[in-house]
């Protein structure tokens, strides 16, 4: 055997391997791409129920109409259940408009999916002014490593970044 690229492997074997390499890398742009286009699709749908409900008297009720009827609409798009998709569009918008550079990240293949989710979920305990701050160094943080092993660190920053303090009140809470 030819020991070209990887012990063991020929050269036509190194070949192939390589163009699988290609293949994969592209495949994942491509995953990335048509999420981000769901994503983008399922955030607008929200936007339209709430336009819906901003010119009406009843606007929580109008909005969870138009939110309902918006996510049945989907549902059969995604073969999903309705309130699955209520809670996806929900999720699309915090992603694209509390965190638009980590929407932007995963839409590049950057960061996974399941980066873009610990972002939002770790984020989500910070207060607004502080969100920007944590985004920047979360992606970052994303780009060097797997989701389970960025998570502690993600957790150490938002902490970091808004601390907390624990003590009794005089009722007895924390």
């Amino acid at each position: 055997m030819h020991h070209e690229g990887i012990v063991g492997f020929t050269g036509a074997q190194s070949a192939a391997l390589a163009d699988a390499v290609h293949l994969l890398q592209r495949g994942l742009a491509m995953a990335a791409e048509a999420r981000a286009t769901v994503t983008t699709a399922l955030a607008q749908g929200g936007r339209v129920a709430e336009a819906v409900a901003s010119t009406s008297d009843s606007r929580v009720r109008d909005h969870d109409m138009a939110l309902r009827s918006i996510a049945a609409e989907f549902a059969g798009i995604l073969s999903m259940d309705d309130r699955t998709v209520q809670r996806r569009i929900g999720d699309a918008r915090e992603l694209t408009e509390l965190y638009p550079r980590t929407f932007e990240a995963g839409k590049r293949n950057e960061i996974t999916e399941r980066h873009q989710r610990l972002i939002t979920e770790i984020g989500a305990s910070l207060p607004p002014e502080a969100r920007s701050d944590f985004e920047a160094v979360a992606i970052a943080i994303c780009q060097e490593d797997t989701p389970a092993r960025v998570k502690s660190r993600l957790e150490i920053l938002a902490a970091r970044l808004h601390p907390r303090t624990l003590h009794r009140t005089p009722s007895g809470g924390a």
